[in-house]
């Protein structure tokens, strides 16, 4: 909610900051077995599962936005005749007539 990034809603934490958090915790959740006490290592799997689950998804998210959405989109010539008359995208002789 505090990252800035997509769906952030207060955009004051810089996504790489975010991510580096999302591993730090995923690297405790899988020492779980190390941490807790002997008795209770049977619950341990839960925590391993789960630090897993937040290393594997902070390893696969994009760091930075796709060029797609940060360039300005500027449509070819054909792309514009195409959006104007769609006849001329689906009948390629029409459109050496016109031409």
């Amino acid at each position: 909610m505090l990252t800035n990034y997509e769906a952030g809603v207060v955009r004051i934490m810089p996504m790489r900051a975010h991510l580096a958090m999302d591993l730090v915790l995923g690297l405790a959740l899988l020492a779980a077995p190390w941490v807790l006490p002997r008795s209770e290592r049977r619950y341990a799997a839960i925590p391993m599962a789960l630090g897993g689950v937040a290393l594997l998804t902070g390893l696969l998210t994009q760091r930075d936005a796709p060029p797609e959405l940060t360039a300005e989109f500027t449509p070819s010539h054909e792309l514009s005749e195409a959006v104007a008359d769609p006849d001329i995208a689906r009948w390629p002789p029409l459109r050496n007539q016109l031409e």
